[in-house]
């Protein structure tokens, strides 16, 4: 019986979760190739079945074909979907993607015509599939895209500093490691190693995560709309009707034993039994309601050590995105909301749009907007103090503008609404939704509130000033490069041609927005240093002796030691300091080798060497960007790295060489 339930249970849970978020939001990318993963692992339970409980062995063959149609897509729909979500658009991994739908329609061929799957066996009353020879090919297919599928989940989830999306992919990153490994464990019966049926009831497991994380962490961005009000049903419905059927369970089983033991049967005995249990019901479900109120629904007092470490965690930001995301999630967890929403000023526009949120779609996100000096945003500008949506009573209501406010507050479905100033000036707006417990806030709630927003404020306040003298000093250090450059005709432009090229390289390969803002300010600032340089050793035509290559050596160390003053991103100090360290160890300042030197200083290294190439000096003439190419293909691998020059190459064929040759086919 078990055997035929768990299939049944997994494919139906698997198609619903799946057919739910697509209807949620159709249009999505991301919902519509989790629909199609849905489908897939309903398809394979469900067909798994039909091998199992067919009535011959030419029926259980024609099951098995169908079985692996929704088998062979799972690693690929899987991978996919990962990609979508932490939007990894590199180049590499649009290839495997495309890799592994072209492996799944091969494995598909393979086993429509039996070379996958081409015996059975009869084991009790039920057939099973095996796999064939090229099975095991099969399998380290699956185990090859699921573990990279985690990896990259796991590498997304280090890098992120939104402690929301750090939980959003913990939970497919669960997910991802249980369906994977239930599957081939699944499959591996098919090899003589019996562990059915583990691989569909770890698709149930999975299920049940994906849905807990879709309710509760806003997965995939699904929104539900009364949420509260769904939770605290479905779990009171739980409460009642779990414990009335263990009841029941144990009911029957107790007057089994004591008919078998005494062979005495009794209607009255049974009805007592009941009676007694039935109490003992009602009282275990008054213990059981404080723990949902508390636990689940979050109805419990905050202590205000927590506050403080949120305030001084707050106060040491300097980084407003980062410092945003903070309040975001510990609003959320001091007042236990299920719904947070940060209007920014969008000053050119005059109104505020969603910057952050948490329990808002992305329609409504892209959508929302509130005019600056209309409504709710004038309210909070001129009064700056919270709002509560109770405080919009209906006298109030004969004032236009209080009808404004309203018509604000019901726009946005908020019930607290909070101004975040800067300089006494409306910067945005936090927007709380209702709680977890469905209860008003309450003056201890606002109390609070107000004491994160003060911390808040005054952090903005930080980052401003902050950001202003680094700006000052980014405008004095752009001088001394203008300066610097002034100096010599052959280095004019060269800084902003390097940051140009390392941009390029940063973005190809495909690192995240922090890292090529760094590579490209590294480019600006790489030959920061040469102000420290003697005029007559950067213009002498001749070679250097020792003495002056010793001295010129010193400007990647000046150049860091500047920067790194200006408490910048360590990556960009560290792309001035290694950019001429090479590969083989011959570099300078400190002979690093291959795995010692960071990225952005492999990147910087390239884009310097080629620019300097493809200028013209006081001692030759400029390299063609076709001999400049061949150069860094001489170098690639033991002077430069391999990936960076490929990268780049590629780079200047489609930009340059592309152009070059159109305008040949055009002359011709």
């Amino acid at each position: 019986m078990t055997f035929t339930i768990i299939p049944v249970i997994a494919g139906l849970i698997s198609l619903c979760i799946g057919c739910f978020v697509l209807i949620k939001d159709p249009k999505k990318k991301s919902n519509r190739i989790f629909f199609l993963l849905g489908l897939s692992l309903a398809v394979w339970n469900l067909t798994s079945l039909g091998v199992y409980c067919a009535s011959s062995t030419q029926d259980a063959m024609v099951w098995i074909k169908l079985f692996y149609i929704g088998l062979v897509f799972i690693p690929s729909f899987f991978f996919h979907f990962v990609l979508t979500v932490i939007e990894d658009h590199s180049l590499l991994n649009r290839r495997v993607y495309s890799l592994g739908y072209g492996l799944s329609y091969v494995f598909l061929l393979l086993a429509g015509t039996g070379f996958l799957g081409q015996d059975i066996i009869y084991i009790g009353d039920y057939y099973y599939p095996t796999l064939a020879s090229i099975g095991n090919i099969f399998l380290i297919f699956m185990l090859s895209f699921g573990g990279y599928s985690c990896y990259l989940l796991i590498r997304r989830g280090l890098k992120t500093v939104n402690v929301i999306e750090k939980q959003q992919l913990g939970y497919f990153f669960l997910g991802g490691l249980i369906l994977f490994t239930g599957i081939i464990a699944n499959l591996l019966c098919s090899l003589g190693i019996w562990v059915y049926p583990f691989g569909h009831a770890t698709t149930i497991v999975y299920s049940i995560i994906t849905s807990y994380a879709i309710i509760e962490h806003r997965l995939i961005e699904v929104e539900i709309s009364g949420l509260v009000s769904y939770k605290r049903r479905f779990l009171y419905f739980l409460v009642n009707t779990l414990p009335t059927i263990i009841i029941f369970i144990l009911v029957l089983g107790i007057v089994g034993l004591f008919q078998k033991i005494t062979g005495y049967s009794s209607l009255s005995l049974t009805i007592a039994m009941i009676m007694l249990f039935s109490l003992c019901l009602n009282w275990g479900r008054q213990q059981i309601q404080p723990f949902i109120n508390q636990y689940l629904f979050r109805q419990v007092s905050c202590g205000w050590h927590s506050i403080k470490d949120i305030s001084d965690q707050i106060a040491s930001i300097f980084d407003r995105n980062v410092l945003l995301n903070t309040l975001l999630n510990a609003v959320a967890n001091l007042v236990y909301t299920d719904k947070v929403v940060i209007f920014l000023l969008d000053s050119p526009r005059q109104e505020y749009f969603v910057g952050f949120g948490l329990g808002i779609n992305l329609v409504r996100r892209k959508t929302l907007r509130l005019k600056k000096d209309e409504g709710l945003a004038k309210y909070l500008s001129d009064k700056k103090k919270i709002l509560l949506k109770n405080e919009v009573s209906r006298s109030k209501l004969q004032n236009n503008s209080w009808r404004e406010i309203k018509r604000d507050i019901e726009k946005i479905e908020g019930k607290v609404c909070i101004p975040l100033l800067n300089k006494e000036e409306l910067a945005g707006i936090v927007i709380l939704g209702e709680k977890f417990s469905g209860a008003a806030y309450q003056d201890k709630d606002v109390r609070i509130l107000s004491l994160l927003m003060k911390k808040t404020n005054m952090a903005l306040e930080n980052i401003c000033l902050y950001n202003e003298r680094i700006k000052n000093l980014t405008n004095i250090i752009f001088s001394l490069i203008i300066i610097n450059e002034s100096k010599d005709k052959y280095f004019h432009g060269h800084s902003k041609r390097v940051a140009r090229y390392a941009s390029s390289i940063a973005r190809e390969i495909g690192l995240d927005g922090e890292a090529i803002d760094a590579a490209t300010a590294a480019g600006f600032f790489h030959d920061l240093g040469n102000i420290g340089v003697s005029e007559q050793i950067l213009q002498k035509v001749t070679r250097l002796n020792k003495g002056e290559f010793r001295h010129i050596k010193q400007h990647v160390i000046i150049g860091a030691k500047i920067i790194e003053h200006m408490c910048l991103n360590p990556d960009i100090v560290d792309g001035i300091k290694y950019h001429h360290e090479r590969l083989d160890g011959s570099g300078y300042p400190s002979n690093l080798t291959d795995k010692d030197i960071p990225l952005i200083a492999k990147i910087l290294a390239v884009a310097d060497v080629f620019d300097a190439m493809v200028t013209e000096r006081s001692y030759r003439k400029a390299f063609s960007i076709d001999d400049a190419i061949i150069e860094l293909k001489n170098n690639r691998g033991y002077g430069f790295d391999s990936k960076v020059v490929d990268t780049f190459i590629r780079i200047l064929e489609k930009d340059y060489l592309g152009k070059k040759r159109i305008k040949k086919q055009k002359e011709g």
